[in-house]
């Protein structure tokens, strides 16, 4: 169930003679000959509805489109398009409405070269990926996601890629910085709770859809697992060629974190309170009494001598039934009993639910 979070790819057009896209152009003159440069237009960012963007360029020559293609013209992208095909529709679709040729698939490739001493170009008919994110969604429950991220914290991935726990616990990622790829994995409802989009949704209708997208991830648990692969990945595979690699192609680089969770059964701990446990357990029955009696078992952890009056027998009465005797001692080196629980983290793989919008394939209409 994985599916595009970004995808970035161009295409050459050697004739030239393309319109030329961009936000700002530039030139350079060489002052010997006077001659003037291509243009270098920088990436327009060409905007969508609900915030969505998508970065665009064309120098006359080359095209290139990077973005989101499941996020394009949609509230969310907590579920998106699962091919290739599907993704650069959306972006043909654009080319074509900005006047630009559509990107096609390549049917053969090679290195060539301009002179004996330039480097090698590669050169194809179709368009070339040079950026890639693919992602999926684990459930893991209500509650789980920090303790699971946790755990895989303390695993390495292959090639000894080591873990890093973002300080709020939200996120665990490897790999950060390379050139080659990138891996993490974090909490999706945090994450779309954190985001500012509630302001910018027009109507009530919009709001309680992403509100409920919001109390969706939540009661799943959902931990989004996300593989950034990039030009030297893509290069050296072969897999930056449209139309002559394949979805499947990435399967085998797609399961290392799956290899992670095989080798780490990890599990939540709930910490409860003395006092909770004296009111679950009906030991007292209001939670001010609960409460001194707590506040009893503290000063005797923290090493207070406690006073041998009617109330200490009365506390210690209580304790005593959680298995807690502070007429002994208080020793460090052995646990005190009952003040955590343990539960099993089950992880699987979430699909969208029935009320879920998922993304629509554009239908491309040639422009005369």
């Amino acid at each position: 169930m994985f599916f595009v979070d970004f995808l970035e790819m161009y295409q050459d057009y050697p004739e030239g003679g393309l319109p030329v896209v961009g936000k700002k152009l530039f030139w350079s003159i060489d002052l010997e000959t006077g001659e003037e440069s291509q243009p270098n237009p920088s990436r327009l960012a060409f905007e969508g509805s609900y915030s969505s963007t998508l970065q665009i360029r064309c120098d006359g020559q080359r095209v290139t489109v990077g973005g989101n293609p499941s996020r394009w013209q949609r509230i969310d992208n907590l579920f998106g398009h699962a091919t290739l095909e599907a993704c650069v529709a959306v972006y043909n679709r654009i080319l074509l409405e900005l006047g630009l040729p559509p990107f096609s698939k390549c049917t053969k490739f090679d290195w060539c070269q301009s002179g004996e001493n330039d480097r090698s170009r590669l050169w194809t008919d179709g368009a070339v990926i040079t950026r890639i994110d693919w992602t999926r969604n684990l459930g893991v429950g209500r509650d789980n996601v920090l303790p699971f991220l946790r755990g895989l914290s303390t695993q390495a991935l292959n090639r000894g890629k080591l873990p890093y726990l973002y300080p709020n616990g939200r996120t665990t990622d490897w790999n950060k910085g390379s050139s080659w790829r990138y891996d993490k994995i974090y909490d999706k409802g945090y994450d779309l709770a954190s985001r500012k989009k509630l302001k910018k949704l027009k109507t009530d209708e919009e709001r309680d859809y992403y509100k409920r997208l919001i109390d969706y991830c939540e009661e799943m648990g959902i931990a989004r697992e996300e593989h950034t692969f990039k030009q030297k990945f893509l290069s050296r595979h072969n897999f930056c060629f449209y139309g002559m690699v394949r979805e499947s192609d990435f399967e085998p680089y797609l399961n290392e974190i799956d290899n992670a969770m095989k080798r780490l059964e990890i599990a939540a701990v709930d910490y409860i309170t003395i006092a909770d446990q004296l009111l679950d357990r009906e030991i007292v029955k209001s939670r001010q009494a609960a409460n001194t009696t707590e506040g009893y078992a503290l000063k005797w952890l923290h090493g207070h001598a406690l006073e041998h009056n009617s109330q200490y027998y009365v506390h210690r009465g209580r304790l005593l039934q959680l298995g807690i005797d502070i007429s002994l001692q208080f020793d460090g080196t052995k646990p005190v009993p009952q003040l955590k629980r343990d539960r099993e983290i089950h992880v699987s793989t979430v699909l969208p639910p029935p009320w879920y919008r998922m993304p629509e394939v554009p239908t491309l209409k040639l422009v005369a």
